[in-house]
């Protein structure tokens, strides 16, 4: 039989919210595995692992998933956006990944968009005034080289 259309639709709404988490739980179990199996090789103890749970993933995005939860843990966590989002800062400085998740979120941006944000203020290098020559620089190269 049938369940009735209030159970069918919380069995949606907790299958959806796995689907949401399923990145971060991999990611943090796998994570968890790699620290119990800390004298055997990264590579070989993930292979291990995956192997003996079934996970299917490529090896590759399997790491990539470990990368994020080691990037994020607890807290960090809260703002309302996707793993993917995440994913995308998680080679940044911690500082400036926090601030570009939070406007990511603040602004409701798509991954992608979060993506072109980043690009675009990498891109942008910080000027200044050259004491010595009285010239603008980018600060951080050598003289002469702007």
């Amino acid at each position: 039989m049938w369940p009735n259309r209030e159970t069918n639709n919380q069995r949606a709404i907790e299958a959806k919210e796995m689907k949401k988490n399923a990145n971060w739980i991999i990611g943090d179990c796998a994570r968890l595995e790699l620290e119990m199996m800390a004298n055997t090789p990264k590579d070989e103890a993930l292979a291990a692992w995956a192997a003996e749970v079934g996970i299917g993933e490529n090896m590759e995005i399997l790491k990539q998933m470990v990368r994020v939860s080691e990037a994020f843990q607890g807290d960090v966590r809260d703002f309302d956006l996707t793993w993917s989002h995440y994913r995308e800062v998680a080679s940044l400085e911690p500082k400036k990944a926090l601030t570009s998740l939070e406007e990511a979120a603040d602004n409701g941006w798509s991954v992608s968009q979060l993506a072109r944000s980043i690009k675009k203020q990498s891109v942008i290098k910080e000027k200044h005034k050259c004491p010595d020559c009285d010239a603008v620089h980018i600060k951080g190269e050598k003289h002469g080289s702007n």
